[in-house]
């Protein structure tokens, strides 16, 4: 099988957004919202459907469960031109999903279900597809547990390895070991959040610079699991990142006989 020119690999997880959301009903109350709204999400899966509208050529790869939620986002993704093989059903676990209540300010709190991205480990990787014109793209370190640590950087150590660029996105709370999960996989990361703020002033995080080149911080504002910060909007404060340098049906996915 060929190489593909992205591989976006981690988190899928299905988003249900409401908003004006004033407050929790007591009870068995209602409470009116102007809109709710159904999308793919993930810092992989997101990332993935943006570069298919694109044109890229772009494989997504993870696990979603037996399910309408799996349905529903292979379906987007194919509809935005995404290579779906790699994604693989897991019928042990329901696909990953998160509530997202939009406060009236913009905030939004997450309420999330890890499911099938629990389960993700290092032999999901397609390494086939994986070669020299890659970027390999790893969406998701902090909620991808059987991959945090050692094995995230045993991933891009390998993609490396073949030729390929690397990018590492992640989507956490702020939490004491933040520094120590990601700080193996970075010598082997080409890209990665940086703490600069748009206008260049340091950010809430403390960046530092890797043996690899790459940066990344101690710890992070608050974010949804879907990989979109939770209480921050592009403006002054937001955060950046800084880089150097035919699709199958997915219901049959790569990798589904092992299961």
């Amino acid at each position: 099988m060929s190489q593909s020119h992205v591989v976006s690999f981690g988190a899928l997880i299905v988003d249900a957004l409401g908003r004006p959301v004033r407050g929790i009903p007591e009870g068995q109350q209602i409470s009116f919202l102007d809109e709710i709204h159904v999308t793919a999400a993930g810092t992989a899966a997101a990332t993935a459907l943006d570069l298919g509208k694109l044109g890229v050529d772009v494989l997504a790869v993870g696990r979603v469960g037996d399910d309408a939620l799996a349905t529903f986002l292979g379906v987007a993704l194919e509809k935005s031109g995404v290579d779906t093989s790699g994604l693989i059903v897991d019928a042990d676990h329901q696909t990953s999903a998160t509530i997202l209540p939009i406060r009236v300010d913009g905030s939004r709190p997450a309420l999330h279900v890890l499911g099938a991205n629990s389960a993700l480990r290092e032999e999901d990787v397609p390494w086939n597809r994986v070669g020299p014109d890659t970027v390999f793209h790893f969406g998701g370190a902090f909620i991808l547990p059987a991959l945090d640590g050692d094995p995230t950087a045993r991933v891009l150590r390998r993609a490396k390895e073949l030729g390929a660029v690397t990018t590492l996105d992640m989507a956490l709370s702020p939490r004491p070991d933040a520094a120590d999960v990601i700080a193996p996989a970075l010598p082997y990361t080409t890209c990665s959040p940086t703490s600069r703020r748009r206008d260049g002033s340091p950010g809430r995080r403390t960046a530092r610079r890797s043996s690899g080149g790459s940066t990344t911080a101690g710890s992070a504002p608050p974010s949804s699991p879907s990989g979109r910060a939770g209480s921050r909007s592009p403006g002054a404060g937001a955060t950046r990142s800084s880089c150097r340098p035919s699709t199958s049906r997915w219901s049959t996915p790569r990798g589904a006989e092992t299961h």
